[in-house]
């Protein structure tokens, strides 16, 4: 791909910008519970961010658990459903 000089610019500050807000961004975030350490070299991961999903998530866990997955790297994006509060029924997850 042959970009003009002047789109590889314009690409070049839009992703510039793009990294000091996800940095500006990151101290919005905070852990509830880091289970990081549990994680070993070949186990299968899902990374989700989601919002107000309270009544899925229950299948959300099952279906990727039955796919395989071990464990789930979970961002909450302000949900006001109590999405956010993973229930302890569902069995392998914790809070």
């Amino acid at each position: 791909m042959n970009l003009s000089a002047w789109t590889s610019y314009r690409l070049r500050l839009k992703r510039k910008r793009g990294h000091l807000r996800a940095w500006r961004k990151s101290r919005e975030l905070s852990s509830v519970k880091d289970c990081t350490s549990q994680i070993k070299p070949n186990d299968i991961l899902v990374f989700c961010t989601f919002r107000n999903e309270d009544i899925r998530l229950p299948y959300f866990f099952k279906y990727y658990r039955d796919l395989g997955v071990d464990h789930f790297i979970m961002v909450d994006n302000e949900s006001v459903d109590g999405g956010g509060v993973i229930p302890p029924k569902i069995s392998g997850v914790q809070k």
